[in-house]
């Protein structure tokens, strides 16, 4: 049996999984640093405060997902995965 897991698919996975944890480390920094030192806009604060609630909820489950796809050789878990990933987009 021919095996149709994807090696770079999984180090992708893996090591977008650690940049996700970087990248909302950063986004909070930021946050901060708009709400302290720039004249910024409460509603737009707010919208950009539940959009990265959005894509950490979103975002793990996506990454499961796809890995589990990967793992399992199986198409439903991607293409849930490809599912989550449109609203991010």
């Amino acid at each position: 049996r021919r095996v149709l897991t994807s090696l770079a698919l999984q180090v992708f996975i893996f090591f977008g999984a650690w940049w996700d944890v970087f990248y909302y480390v950063f986004n909070i920094l930021a946050f901060v640093y708009k709400g302290c030192n720039l004249p910024y806009p409460n509603r737009n604060f707010a919208m950009e405060f539940c959009f990265s609630w959005l894509w950490v909820f979103l975002e793990y489950p996506r990454l499961f997902l796809a890995s589990k796809g990967n793992k399992t050789e199986r198409a439903s878990p991607l293409f849930f995965s490809f599912v989550l990933a449109a609203p991010l987009i």
